[in-house]
């Protein structure tokens, strides 16, 4: 059983144990003292349906505009004449001030036509019909009409009452009242079943009422047709049945001119809340005095503070008391205090407001004034929390100031590789070195001599002036001519006691002796060299096992010496020449089958920038470090 069939039940119980109950006290001694005051009850309960009628009207009047259906103003403008119907009909009632010649017709016939206006405005509420033009001034043109509906007849019946049917005979109703009263009930019939079923379909609430209205007013029908004087029991059960009826219908017009209104501007001002509310900008408002009249839940979030700690205070008092530098902030320098009483936009990009925490918190903010519905001024505030911003912007500055130690770096260690005598030596010693970004990862120097030609490559794990100082200390300990295992000991000596322990080198350092043609070589955890003799065609890794430079002090490295012959080849490296991510091979034996695949009769440059092309070949791919090659050629 649904809600509503539930409802209906309980009324239909509810009525029939009425009726039972007065069936049985009817001809009670109670019952009959209480009827002896009849004109007192019927003269209350007429007054209070009188004030339920014109309460009915007068909320068509006040509040049409709020309601979208020109039903209800017709329908409310109608008890106009259905409140003053029922009050003549009092007023003329036998024992009351106006009393004519014919003491029941007057009154009879005012409340027929209270009940036969009432029953016409009802219908319009249920029957499917529209109207397509609607008067610009339609409240006015229907409440006129009520009036003068109400004024005509009335002017008949006070008139002409000699000449009005009679519907009372020894004050029972005639067969024509009867008539008249079983159509009223028949109308209501049909609109009680016609209400039911819309309400099932669309279950809006004014159906029910119009059901449950109809089906009191059924009832007040029948009690009426079934009364034997105006005295009896059932002539004042149905002016009960009537008010109630009544009251109902008071409750259709409070609902359409009052809680559905309410309830669509419920539903907008929730709608626009969590539209406010979804926002990522933190959002408030102000008033003339800058006192804070919504804030939204981002707002709230950013600044800590619950709605009720705002509402109502002073926005600068609360969040933008302080500058930046924490010192006092007047509220007639305020920019938002300002913006708010000349009525001007503005767009501020830095400044903060104070969390409920007392910290700052770093923002832009546009404040836009606007008018309410009585000319005030007020400001809506919407603000960004810009403190990532700001950490960007310090990264940023960070940044270029880095980018400009690096480009620094990078004239330091263009200057320094290229102090380096290479035109003597092009035949001899070749170099392809291509950095990964601006400053170059990877060392080399070469020191030619009279008798000895020294060659060192490195790989710096680090980047700036400090990497530039290591390559400037590297450069120097090469050049003052020390056998190469103790060149390598100073090194690290310098780096260990001097420079940063997470930065590290890899380093190889080779002589060439031309006049005893021999090579002698130390590593300090480099990749190895690889000495290639074509007319053998055979390789060999030239290497010592020294751990890397900057990892641990007073190391002792090792130097080792060949003899090498005419037409061999040399191969300094560094590992961004033979690894690449996307590669299987990380292995220098690419190196070793380019090496067999190239002509070796031309210099060592020209060697060495074809091998560094016969690499490529076999790595695709985009560089992803810092690439270093020399060839020293016998």
């Amino acid at each position: 059983m649904d809600r509503l069939t539930k409802q209906i039940s309980i009324l239909l119980a509810s009525s029939f144990s009425l009726f039972c109950i007065l069936f049985i006290l009817d001809k009670s001694h109670l019952i009959q003292e209480f009827m002896l005051h009849y004109l007192v009850i019927h003269s209350v309960i007429e007054y209070l349906t009188v004030f339920v009628s014109l309460s009915i009207a007068l909320l068509g009047w006040l509040f049409y505009k709020y309601t979208d259906h020109v039903k209800y103003i017709i329908f409310s403008s109608a008890f106009v004449a259905v409140g003053f119907f029922d009050l003549f009909h009092l007023l003329t009632f036998k024992g009351m001030p106006i009393v004519l010649l014919d003491e029941y017709t007057v009154t009879t016939w005012f409340w027929i036509m209270a009940r036969f206006t009432e029953v016409v405005a009802f219908s319009l509420l249920i029957l499917p019909f529209s109207i397509k033009v609607v008067p610009s001034d339609l409240r006015s043109l229907s409440y006129m009409m009520s009036t003068v509906y109400t004024l005509l007849l009335s002017f008949i019946f006070f008139t002409q009452y000699e000449h009005l049917v009679p519907l009372l005979q020894n004050e029972q109703p005639t067969a024509f009242k009867n008539a008249l009263e079983y159509s009223f009930a028949l109308l209501h019939l049909i609109i009680f079943i016609m209400a039911i079923r819309y309400y099932k379909h669309d279950e809006q609430v004014d159906r029910k009422n119009i059901a449950f209205a109809s089906f009191l007013l059924i009832l007040s029908t029948l009690s009426l047709v079934t009364y034997q004087s105006l005295t009896d029991l059932n002539h004042f059960v149905a002016h009960v049945f009537k008010l109630l009826g009544y009251v109902y219908l008071l409750r259709i017009a409070f609902y359409q001119y009052g809680k559905k209104p309410l309830d669509k501007i419920e539903q907008l001002s929730n709608r626009y809340l969590k539209l406010l509310n979804t926002m990522g900008e933190g959002m408030y408002g102000i008033d003339i005095e800058g006192k804070i009249i919504f804030v939204n839940d981002s707002a709230k979030k950013l600044l800590g503070y619950r709605e009720d700690e705002l509402i109502g205070r002073s926005a600068h008092l609360s969040i933008h008391h302080s500058k930046v530098d924490g010192s006092s902030l007047h509220e007639e320098e305020c920019p938002i205090r300002k913006a708010t009483i000349s009525g001007e936009q503005i767009y501020i990009t830095d400044d903060v407001f104070w969390s409920k925490e007392g910290k700052p918190v770093p923002v832009e903010y546009y404040v836009r004034p606007f008018l309410d519905e009585k000319g005030n001024l007020g400001s809506i505030i919407t603000f960004n929390d810009i403190s990532e911003r700001k950490k960007l912007e310090t990264l940023e500055q960070r940044h270029q100031a880095f980018q400009h130690e690096i480009s620094v770096a990078a004239r330091v260690q263009r200057s320094l590789l290229s102090t380096i005598p290479m035109l003597r030596i092009q035949n001899e010693v070749g170099i392809v070195s291509l950095p990964y970004h601006e400053l170059n990862g990877d060392f080399h120097t070469i020191f030619p001599e009279d008798h000895n030609t020294t060659i060192a490559i490195a790989d710096v794990c680090g980047k700036g002036i400090p990497a530039a100082i290591q390559m400037t200390m590297m450069k120097f300990a090469v050049e003052q001519g020390l056998p190469l295992h103790q060149t390598l000991a100073q090194i690290n000596t310098f780096f260990n006691t001097h420079m940063d322990h997470s930065s590290f080198i890899t380093m190889l350092i080779g002589k060439y002796d031309r006049d005893n043609m021999t090579f002698s070589y130390s590593s300090a955890g480099h990749e190895p060299a690889i000495l290639y003799r074509p007319r053998e065609q055979t390789f060999r890794e030239l290497s010592t096992d020294g751990p890397i430079l900057g990892l641990l002090p007073h190391t002792v490295y090792e130097a080792d010496k060949m003899t090498v012959e005419k037409g061999d080849i040399i191969v300094f490296y560094t590992d961004g020449i033979i690894e690449r991510r996307k590669n299987t091979s990380d292995s220098n034996s690419i190196i070793k089958s380019s090496l067999s695949t190239i002509d070796l009769t031309v210099s060592a440059q020209e060697i060495t920038e074809a091998l560094y092309e016969k690499i490529k070949e076999y790595h695709p791919f985009a560089i992803e470090d810092d690439q270093t090659l020399i060839v020293l050629k016998v």
